[in-house]
């Protein structure tokens, strides 16, 4: 009888402490997608990778170090890395190919194709050969990138979209 006695309160204490964990309020969602969408249409936020998956032979990885780009109405800042195959030389191989600053791109909005989904494409057109950044963004803050380049492969990145930049 004890023991029944004492998992019980345990069985008690356990769910108290379960209930206790902070979950946001209906309306504190609200205004973090509101936030989010606003970002969105404005050209002002930052995509902080923390998952790389390289085309072909190369494996997934979760990144160790910071990643991200950051977009502003005048400038994309990338800082990404980048595992693959180049179809052609690069113009100085010190310097990894996604790491840059654009000045002169095209930046679109639509809404993804299931509900909470938006879809970001920009087009660096003053990079010396086409580069484009196509990002899923997900109402919980979550989002994919997938970088496209004429002269490499492929290769994507999983993230989220930092709101309070």
């Amino acid at each position: 009888m004890k023991k029944i006695h004492y998992l019980f309160i345990l069985s008690l204490i356990l769910v108290f402490i379960a209930s206790c964990g902070t979950q946001k309020s209906a309306t504190e969602l609200a205004e973090e997608r509101r936030m989010l969408i606003e970002k969105i249409e404005n050209q002002q936020f930052k995509f902080i990778a923390n998952y790389v998956i390289p085309m072909g032979n190369f494996r997934s990885r979760y990144l160790t170090s910071s990643y991200d780009v950051k977009v502003t109405k005048d400038t994309i800042y990338s800082h990404l890395p980048y595992f693959g195959v180049a179809y052609e030389a690069p113009w100085n191989p010190s310097e990894s190919p996604l790491v840059f600053n654009s000045l002169d791109f095209d930046y679109s909005v639509s809404q993804g194709n299931r509900r909470g989904r938006w879809d970001v494409t920009i087009k660096m057109n003053d990079r010396f050969r086409p580069i484009m950044y196509i990002f899923s963004i997900f109402e919980n803050g979550k989002a994919d990138l997938v970088v496209w380049d004429a002269s490499r492969q492929t290769i994507s990145f999983r993230g989220e979209i930092e709101i309070n930049p």
